[in-house]
């Protein structure tokens, strides 16, 4: 027994007649394109499997030569210059066997990098790195940008950004990100990540910065922001991904505290559900300790205009709501304050949504402060199971017609 499905048009070339080709499937194999689309979604997985296997083992021949570049950190000297240059080459030879294609740099060749006020910040050998997404797409990410950038490289790369968020909201917000008058101090503590659209235009962006806290140093999530025609598209992942698999690898870390501050559900949500211990989640399942409070209280109280906080907000250590974080008075973003009193996005589970229309006032620019830890391999487990397990159920799923 068959049955007719859709119906599948072929048009020629110089579109002068169309000709139209019943689809014919069997009740035993009603959707035989999703076998295809299976079998490419495995081979693509296997072959970056492959490749990455590959890269691994010709990086592990050159383990001697990157340790004492990456893991050590030794004053300016010939021996150092030397096994840093050597490891930058070694760097760039595995990346290109991966088929990554970056920018790597020794500390040694940049002034930047010697500067005293960056010294509780790990110099990054690979500066940045493009990677590819789908139908066109590709991801720019660079790391410190503002200790080995030139002045009209840093030039461009602020007037791109400005560009996504003058697309993205009426106006560009007012914060440190868009402060044009000393851009190596704005970027010298960040990781940015750049989207772009098979056109070559940026679409979107994700920016996240270094701050120092005893001795080491906080990931603040940032900024990040979306195009509105490229909105949809689940580009927020990739670029915020991109920039903690970066940051990894150059601070070879695969745990940080990590910080975030926001008044949209999906954001909150995000942070709660693919970090590790983090104050406040959604269903209180967290409970605020002694490191969730004094993390907190560093960061507000000494790096609110690194992420466009008021100065006057309060904040509430209860709750961590930090009330008139937006209020333009004190160098807030106003232009992220919800006139009609709406988040932005919502997030999938709706008691995530309850929790912060309950605990935030949009109208009057308050925003939720919340403290977890990126744990890279529990937050790259979390995120499959949450989102590729369930599209490949999806994919191979069979549903009766």
């Amino acid at each position: 027994m068959t049955r007719t499905l859709d119906v599948i048009s072929t048009v020629s070339i110089d579109q002068k007649y169309i000709v139209q080709k019943p689809y014919i499937a069997t009740m035993d194999n009603p959707h035989p394109y999703r076998f295809v689309r299976i079998c490419h979604t495995v081979y693509a997985v296997l072959a970056s499997t492959v490749r990455m296997l590959v890269a691994l083992a010709v990086a592990t021949l050159f383990a001697p030569l990157i340790g004492p570049a990456t893991l050590i950190s030794l004053p300016d000297c010939i021996v150092l210059r030397l096994v840093e240059r050597a490891a930058v080459r070694a760097v760039t030879f595995i990346a290109r066997v991966a088929g990554v294609n970056c920018v790597a740099g020794s500390k040694c060749d940049t002034s930047g990098y010697r500067a005293p006020q960056w010294a509780w910040l790990r110099a990054p050998l690979i500066r940045s790195w493009m990677s590819s997404l789908t139908h066109g797409k590709s991801v720019v990410t660079y790391d410190q940008p503002g200790r080995w950038m030139r002045d009209d490289e840093l030039r461009k790369l602020a007037n791109t950004l400005r560009k996504v968020a003058s697309e993205s909201m009426d106006d560009v917000p007012q914060h440190r990100l868009f402060d044009s008058k000393d851009l190596k101090q704005v970027f010298s503590n960040r990781i940015v990540s750049i989207g772009f659209d098979s056109f070559g235009e940026p679409v979107g962006f994700s920016a996240l910065v270094y701050l120092p806290y005893q001795g080491g140093f906080i990931l603040h999530l940032g900024l990040t922001m979306i195009v509105n025609r490229a909105r949809g598209q689940r580009l927020q992942t990739p670029l915020f991904s991109k920039c903690l698999l970066l940051m990894a690898f150059n601070h070879c870390r695969l745990s940080m505290t990590i910080t975030n501050i926001g008044a949209s559900p999906a954001g909150i949500g995000a942070v709660a559900d693919y970090f590790v211990d983090t104050f406040p989640h959604y269903n209180g399942s967290t409970k605020c300790d002694s490191h969730h409070l004094m993390v907190a209280r560093h960061v507000l109280r000494y790096y609110r205009h690194e992420f466009g906080c008021s100065k006057h907000a309060n904040f509430n250590e209860l709750t961590f709501v930090v009330h008139g974080s937006n209020n333009h008075e004190g160098g807030g973003a106003a232009a992220f304050i919800k006139e009609d009193g709406k988040p932005v996005s919502q997030h999938k589970n709706f008691l995530c949504n309850t929790f912060v229309s309950q605990a935030l006032d949009f109208t009057a620019g308050d925003e939720l402060f919340q403290v977890g830890r990126a744990e890279l391999l529990t937050s790259t487990g979390r995120f499959f199971m949450r989102n590729v397990g369930k599209k490949m159920i999806k994919l191979g799923s069979i549903k009766p017609q």
